[in-house]
């Protein structure tokens, strides 16, 4: 099985919400007569905003993956449509100041620390530097616009 991991803003917790609405995740329109446009979405497999994110952090920051994850908001579950999902997740404020800061020399440098941690299986860092320009765009994106950085995640 397969978890599809869409990283994507929005304004607030309940318009993040919203997604749960969209058939097909963030990058899709809401349905019926006066539709709402897709959020401004990153799609990926697999990037799931617990462990691998936490190391991502863990590689951007410098800081301890334990003490991150153990914050009381880091991965803050916004709302689910049940036990298998889909889920929306709330990314952290440190993991998002990090990504829209970062330049590309720092970037490279958490690629190659990132692609090292068990739970990306291997991945090349040419592969990492890529998804970070991707989520680290995302992020400036939803900085510039005070936005929030999500995840919708479905099984």
């Amino acid at each position: 099985m397969s978890v599809l991991t869409d990283y994507f803003s929005a304004p607030s917790d309940e318009a993040a919400a919203s997604a749960l609405d969209r058939v097909g995740g963030p990058a899709q329109p809401t349905a019926g007569p006066s539709p709402l446009p897709p959020f401004d979405t990153f799609q990926s497999k697999g990037l799931d905003p617990y462990v691998i994110m936490g190391k991502l952090e863990e590689a951007l920051t410098g800081q301890d993956y334990r003490v991150i994850t153990a914050g009381p908001q880091y991965a803050r579950k916004v709302t689910e449509r049940g036990a298998e999902g889909p889920w929306v997740i709330k990314v952290s404020s440190p993991l998002q100041a990090a990504l829209a800061q970062a330049a590309s020399d720092e970037l490279a440098r958490a690629a190659v620390e990132w692609s090292r941690a068990e739970e990306v299986h291997g991945a090349s860092p040419e592969d990492m530097i890529r998804l970070l320009e991707d989520l680290s765009g995302l992020a400036r994106r939803a900085t510039a616009k005070d936005e929030r950085l999500y995840c919708w995640v479905c099984l």
